[in-house]
């Protein structure tokens, strides 16, 4: 298994256009077979295991870009919603609302720390992408 882990990171390294690997290669490497091996578990066995390695599994990603990828995901998702429902109109992607209780719920959907996630929202990177009105998000261009 160690040779496996080798060969990953390497991979990995090489994907990156480096010749030589570094601890998030290594990280990767490691959040790639524990998530493999957790997804040939039985469901609920697997759940544990997922929130046993979280810490590993996200590891691989930084934080910020774990909560940015979900708002992007969530602004998408909900951007496609208004298209469908007002099909010819132009949609204003700045007035496009997401409730911070379906923020949370995503969150914890995808094994994010809540409190993580509250302290993302107060750093320079959140606030140049979104705005909070009260309990909804909005997009900021």
């Amino acid at each position: 298994h160690m040779d496996s882990l080798v060969r990953l990171a390497e991979a990995n390294a090489r994907l990156e256009l480096r010749q030589h690997v570094n601890s998030k290669d290594i990280d990767n490497a490691i959040a790639i077979m524990l998530e493999s091996f957790i997804q040939s578990q039985k469901h609920q066995v697997a759940e544990e295991l997922r929130k046993k390695f979280r810490r590993y599994i996200t590891q691989a990603a930084p934080l910020a870009d774990q909560f940015m990828a979900l708002l992007e995901k969530m602004f998408k998702e909900k951007t496609i919603q208004a298209q469908l429902s007002r099909p010819g109109q132009d949609i204003e992607l700045d007035k496009v609302p997401v409730e911070m209780k379906d923020v949370l719920s995503e969150m914890q959907q995808a094994d994010l720390d809540v409190e993580q996630g509250s302290s993302f929202m107060q750093t320079q990177r959140f606030l140049q992408n979104f705005r909070l009105e009260g309990e909804t998000l909005y997009r900021v261009l």
